[in-house]
């Protein structure tokens, strides 16, 4: 699966910390959850928690792969179902703050 839009890393560090609009668009409102849930991650691991077992990474690998699945899902859907003012079609965030 090709990479589209921003990477999961990119905008977790945009967005934390910030109020994120509500939308209607429930694939920017997981793609939003998901890069959050990514910066919680990462802060723990920062912290010294260790987010592997037996050497396999935890949380972080599957949260970048929920993340391009849900990227390519939004490419592929109607644009009557999309709302853009936050993230385009593929993924580019267009919101407050430059990436």
């Amino acid at each position: 699966m090709a990479s589209i839009g921003v990477s999961i890393q990119t905008l977790a560090k945009l967005l934390y910390g910030r109020q994120v609009p509500a939308t209607d668009d429930l694939s920017a409102e997981i793609i939003v959850h998901l890069a959050l849930a990514y910066a919680a991650a990462e802060k723990l691991r920062e912290s010294g928690v260790d987010l592997e077992l037996g050497g396999r990474p935890l949380v972080i690998s599957s949260l970048e792969r929920a993340y391009r699945e849900i990227q390519y899902i939004r490419s592929r859907m109607p644009g009557n179902q999309l709302d853009t003012t936050l993230i385009t079609r593929y993924g580019r965030y267009v919101g407050e703050g430059k990436v």
